[in-house]
């Protein structure tokens, strides 16, 4: 059976990860990042930078963001995404 191609917002950009297929190699996985489990994770208050908010003021008042305006990209980006992966048989 021919492979779905994905839509184009769904393309991949040159990185390719493959997805752990066996339990075996989970559980090795699993095996692995235990001991990463236990290291501290520092945590506290996120500072944002003035340039950040800049940026982000900047895309919110863009015109294709603003209130009315025609968003329904959207809607079809998220039926190809579904289309897409209904199609998407799991490979052995």
């Amino acid at each position: 059976m021919k492979r779905a191609e994905p839509p184009d917002c769904l393309r991949p950009s040159g990185v390719i990860i493959g997805g752990v297929g066996e339990d075996e190699e989970y559980e090795e996985l699993v095996r692995i990042l235990e001991p990463f489990r236990s290291v501290p994770i520092e945590t506290g208050p996120v500072t944002l930078s003035e340039d950040y908010l800049r940026m982000v003021d900047e895309v919110e008042s863009a015109p294709e963001n603003r209130s009315g305006a025609d968003k329904s990209w959207v809607e079809r980006a998220r039926r190809r995404f579904r289309e897409y992966f209904a199609r998407v048989e799991r490979e052995s």
